[in-house]
């Protein structure tokens, strides 16, 4: 009676990966004696996580890019994020794959079979996802073997980050930037170059039949990309995206296809 106890309370979160927002854990540590007369008594526990933070940083030290998730990629033959930067053996790292990413104004980088990194700018689709409780991106990156880079099983798994200058998960849509190839929040971006293409424009079709005649690459099952039509029309002097879904390649623009005038997508209409 009238003496205090003392105990030591360990807080200890689960593992998980970096680049993750600040939140809260709480807990309670029930209290009892011998002592009837003195009941029970339930001490609240509140402690804040913070996790480690790698690659690109605002000027108040918080992540650029944060985690979106582990996805199972390649399921339908098609890489979620279609542009490989680099695969690097000895120091990969989810940090050194979004400066990597950032640096060419991508949107989503992602590591994948511990040494590679992946970049893209559409979003990678739900029906891919896996929760962290499933522990299928569990390869420890070569630089740093206390983050993922992506996991084994099927057709491999992709740890997936996502720019927070150029989309937000608060309802899915790209934000507006001053800067680099990000998604305006009215509409999709215009690819200024990829691969070994660069963009001339927005051109009407022929006068008879399809501006470039010369490969109709078939539509990806997960939706199409200019990367994914890039890689379809290898080898042409020129690919051309349309209506979304749509990929054509040709080596010359058919007779009646015009550069259609406008400063912006919302004057020349390339705006899907």
């Amino acid at each position: 009676v009238n003496d205090c106890a003392y105990g030591t309370v360990i807080f200890g979160p689960g593992a998980e990966p970096p680049n993750i927002p600040d939140f809260t854990e709480t807990n309670t540590w029930t209290l009892n004696t011998d002592d009837l007369s003195w009941g029970v008594h339930v001490v609240q526990m509140t402690g804040v996580v913070h996790d480690k933070v790698f690659g690109p940083t605002y000027t108040n030290g918080s992540a650029r890019y944060q985690y979106l998730g582990c996805y199972l990629d390649s399921a339908t033959g098609t890489r979620l994020l279609p542009q490989q930067v680099y695969a690097d053996t000895q120091n990969n790292e989810n940090g050194k794959c979004q400066t990597a990413c950032a640096a060419q104004g991508y949107a989503f980088a992602g590591t994948e079979y511990q040494q590679e990194c992946w970049c893209g700018n559409k979003l990678p689709s739900g029906t891919y996802y896996n929760e962290e409780s499933q522990g299928k991106c569990t390869f420890s990156c070569p630089g740093d073997l206390n983050q993922a880079c992506g996991g084994n099983g099927g057709t491999g798994y992709i740890s997936i980050y996502y720019d927070t200058t150029k989309y937000s998960t608060n309802n899915n849509t790209y934000l507006a930037s001053s800067t680099g190839t990000n998604v305006a929040a009215s509409g999709p971006v215009t690819r200024s170059s990829v691969d070994n293409y660069n963009y001339i424009g927005c051109y009407s079709e022929a006068s008879a039949g399809r501006a470039l005649s010369g490969k109709a690459v078939v539509a990806s099952p997960d939706g199409g990309s200019v990367e994914w039509c890039s890689a379809g029309c290898t080898g042409y002097s020129y690919f051309g995206v349309e209506y979304g879904n749509e990929c054509y390649c040709g080596n010359t623009l058919m007779g009646g296809s015009a550069l259609v005038a406008g400063a912006d997508v919302a004057s020349t209409g390339c705006s899907m």
